[in-house]
């Protein structure tokens, strides 16, 4: 073959990877998807703390990442919406998923209905049997369906530590308790009323809430992540090359169309044998 058809050949382009043959081609061989394996103490440590199962792994950047994007979304929530974005007793199918972020979560939720909250309970005066204070029963104070339960304080109310007579059971047994209730404030007295936290209402405690909740999904996918990692193959060593160049150094290549480019070579051997 003539040396001027190989150089041709040569500088022929290479195929479109858009070509509709080669393309059909690709789509024929199926898509590898990675192995996973499973890490229980990385996922079981993912669910304590967001990231921390990454960091446990070894993967210290995925680690600070993911902590940055499930706590800023749940503190964001809180800082919306207040404390009250996170209560297990009055949006307890909202706090399902907020749960998700780990104790952090519990732990907000407890000092909200332990520390913040206080029982409903009236002052009232009994006529028939001249008892007067903080009368209530266990049915009333029951915490989920009782009239009496705990609850957020209203403007103009603070909490405070009283004694109240409880009736149990039908045959009306009383019993003395302590507990936090919900006391007007003394304004005649230029007291003025200091709840300890202010109930989100309207959209500003539904967008806290509905953050908190988005946290607690994110963070599920972390503790997914982190339970079933991605197993990556490790990238191979190179060899040392340094004496094989040292023993073998690179020769220049031939100019195209010399007397030393070996498609010249294979050309005038084709020639010749024609000929």
């Amino acid at each position: 073959m003539p040396p001027v058809v190989l150089a041709m050949r040569s500088l022929e382009r290479p195929r479109d990877p858009t070509d509709p043959a080669r393309m059909s081609e690709q789509t024929r061989q199926p898509h590898q998807h990675l192995p996973h394996g499973l890490d229980v103490p990385a996922g079981v440590c993912a669910m304590l703390f967001p990231g921390l199962g990454h960091f446990v792994r070894g993967e210290p950047r995925r680690a600070i990442y993911a902590a940055i994007g499930v706590l800023g979304m749940f503190l964001g929530g809180m800082l919306i919406g207040g404390i009250d974005t996170i209560d297990s007793r009055e949006d307890k199918w909202w706090f399902y998923g907020q749960a998700f972020v780990g104790p952090l979560a519990f732990g907000a939720d407890w000092y909200h209905q332990h520390q913040l909250k206080a029982y409903g309970i009236p002052y009232v005066r009994n006529e028939n049997t001249g008892d007067e204070g903080y009368l209530t029963s266990d049915r009333e104070l029951d915490p989920v369906r009782g009239p009496h339960r705990p609850r957020s304080l209203y403007p103009h109310e603070r909490r405070e530590m009283v004694e109240v007579t409880v009736f149990r059971g039908p045959g009306g047994k009383r019993e003395t308790r302590t507990l936090p209730v919900a006391v007007p404030a003394n304004t005649d007295a230029g007291e003025v009323g200091a709840p300890p936290n202010g109930k989100g209402i309207a959209k500003v405690n539904e967008i806290g809430t509905l953050y908190a909740l988005c946290a607690g999904m994110l963070n599920l996918i972390v503790i997914l992540d982190a339970l079933f990692p991605t197993i990556r193959p490790k990238a191979k060593k190179a060899a040392p090359r340094a004496s094989a160049d040292r023993d073998n150094p690179a020769q220049p290549k031939p100019a195209p169309g010399s007397p030393g480019d070996p498609r010249v070579a294979a050309g005038e051997k084709e020639g010749g044998a024609d000929a």
